[in-house]
């Protein structure tokens, strides 16, 4: 048959013909997609005290049981969920379930709901069949034991939730006034400090630098005495962002992840066979060394200067002090007066 589309004036008749509401749901299939999903929002909170969740305000789409090719996109503000309390033995597995009412199909009034429909305690417990008409967004294992919500496994089953829409803020300043969701992206545009600008995700309770990075120099001569292992303090940083300062020589990690550490000094010339080597580490109790991985060099006497690299790929945590370490074994004490190390966060 014929169809209309979307915003598209009825032609008068009996009945009157194009944008049905089946019309536009088709439409906007092709736009969206037909399989469940929440859009925006849907962030279940489980309480601590009693056997309630907070859901947040939402956004669904949800497939048209009249038409493989039609959705309905329905928003649903937020609401309160009641669970039972844990089982005595065993376990039990509730879900949570969205639904899309249509008056023309039958039901009483063509609004979305969220409902939680309960499972049988077993022991394993099966996962409720999901209703007529609904859509599973989530199951709540609920263990013996457990004495409230927030002590039960929460897991949503929707594989292509979406995140918060992303946000975008003149400068870094105002991006902090702004609290996020977990894995909200945010993007600062103007900053008068170039290296504030760029993206940003909010890591649970602060807004975390995208491909964050720092640039330090050791400017302050340094005399490393043979066979002893002796840190490159640093005292500049050349370049960053999503770093802060320095501290006591080291520098400080702004987030748990995988970093890629390259490192650089320039032994000055001497008379002697040398070896030398790079490690790195925290300043942490006992010394004890984060990385321990060493690149030498061996050489016969060397007239002049020469410059020494090493890269290391590490993980660390947040607020980690990391510095390098460097050692010679040339029989004499050598003074190094040009250093320098880079982070990037690769993962």
């Amino acid at each position: 048959m014929d169809r209309s589309g979307l915003f598209v004036a009825p032609v008068p008749g009996d009945p009157p013909a194009g944008a049905s509401p089946l019309d536009a749901r088709i439409a906007l299939a092709a736009l969206v997609g037909t399989t469940g999903a929440c859009l925006a929002g849907g962030a279940v909170t489980l309480s601590a005290t009693d056997w309630t969740a907070q859901l947040s305000d939402a956004v669904w789409r949800l497939p048209d049981p009249t038409s493989s090719r039609g959705a309905f996109v329905s928003p649903t503000d937020a609401q309160q969920l009641a669970f039972a309390a844990a089982p005595a033995t065993g376990s039990r597995i509730d879900g949570i379930d969205v639904k899309q009412a249509d008056y023309a199909n039958g039901d009483a009034d063509s609004r979305a709901r969220v409902v939680v429909t309960p499972g049988n305690p077993g022991a394993p417990s099966t996962e409720p069949a999901v209703p007529a008409g609904h859509w599973r967004y989530a199951t709540l294992t609920v263990s013996a034991g457990n004495g409230n919500a927030a002590a039960a496994t929460l897991t949503y089953k929707d594989a292509s939730r979406l995140q918060a829409l992303s946000i975008t803020a003149p400068s870094y300043a105002l991006l902090q006034l702004t609290a996020g969701e977990p894995g909200q992206r945010a993007f600062v545009t103007d900053d008068p400090t170039p290296a504030r600008n760029g993206g940003y995700v909010w890591a649970g309770a602060a807004w975390a630098a995208e491909k964050a990075f720092i640039s330090a120099t050791m400017t302050a001569a340094k005399a490393f005495a043979s066979g002893v292992q002796s840190t490159v303090p640093l005292d500049t940083v050349m370049a960053s962002r999503g770093f802060g300062a320095l501290s006591s020589g080291a520098i400080v990690i702004p987030q748990t992840g995988i970093y890629l550490a390259y490192i650089e000094i320039v032994w000055p010339a001497s008379s002697n066979a040398q070896t030398s080597g790079f490690y790195m580490g925290p300043n942490s109790a006992g010394g004890s060394v984060l990385v321990s991985g060493q690149v030498s060099e061996i050489s016969g006497a060397v007239a002049s200067s020469w410059r020494q690299s090493a890269s290391f790929i590490i993980s660390a945590s947040a607020g980690e002090r990391i510095f390098p370490i460097a050692d010679q074994n040339t029989g004499a004490t050598m003074t190094v007066s040009s250093a320098w190390m880079k982070l990037v966060k690769i993962a």
